[in-house]
């Protein structure tokens, strides 16, 4: 877990926009997002701005309100692997077919 930046504003009542640190890496889109005690807040749905210092969009999770979360530090949550040491993209599981492919 590392440290992303600090809740700045909010954006058409939906969106955080979060100010990260200088220095820290921008995260990937569809990354989770946490507080200090681990509890997941949301995703992030884009990263804009310059280069060197870049803001981040933030979708809450449901049980927050975008105002709750504003002069809160965020961070980056450990991402979710598969068996084989490879990070998840989302999707459908390996092994499972779709549509015409299905087995049965």
């Amino acid at each position: 877990m590392r440290k992303l930046g600090i809740a700045r504003r909010v954006f058409r009542d939906k969106l955080v926009i979060v100010e990260t640190s200088p220095g820290t890496r921008p995260p990937r889109i569809g990354d989770s997002l946490v507080l200090a005690d681990h509890t997941p807040v949301g995703r992030v749905v884009d990263v804009i701005g310059p280069v060197d210092r870049p803001l981040v969009l933030l979708f809450p999770h449901p049980r927050f309100k975008p105002r709750d979360l504003l002069g809160k530090p965020l961070y980056l949550a450990a991402p979710v692997k598969d068996r084989r040491g490879r990070r998840r993209r989302g999707g459908t599981p390996r092994g499972r077919l779709r549509g015409r492919h299905r087995r049965g």
